[in-house]
């Protein structure tokens, strides 16, 4: 699809979307914390479905999705 679909590199992609190799999922927000499952895509060929498998858990103590989404861009380098 559109851009990706041009790239000859291999490329990672991140964010909340269930499509993102690198995902943050079962996102709780208290008042100066969030947590989450961070979870990873599987790139294998014995896993032709390419299932997400878990990190492990996290929690950063600062409020907000905006400063959850950090995680997986650095869960993906």
């Amino acid at each position: 699809s559109g851009l990706l679909g041009r790239l000859t590199r291999r490329v990672t992609t991140y964010g909340f979307s269930d499509a993102a190799d690198v995902t943050a999922t079962d996102v709780e927000e208290g008042p100066m914390r969030v947590a989450a499952t961070l979870k990873r895509r599987a790139r294998r060929a014995a896993d032709p479905a390419k299932a997400l498998a878990p990190l492990g858990p996290l929690e950063l103590g600062v409020p907000g999705r905006r400063n959850l989404l950090h995680a997986p861009a650095a869960a993906a380098v």
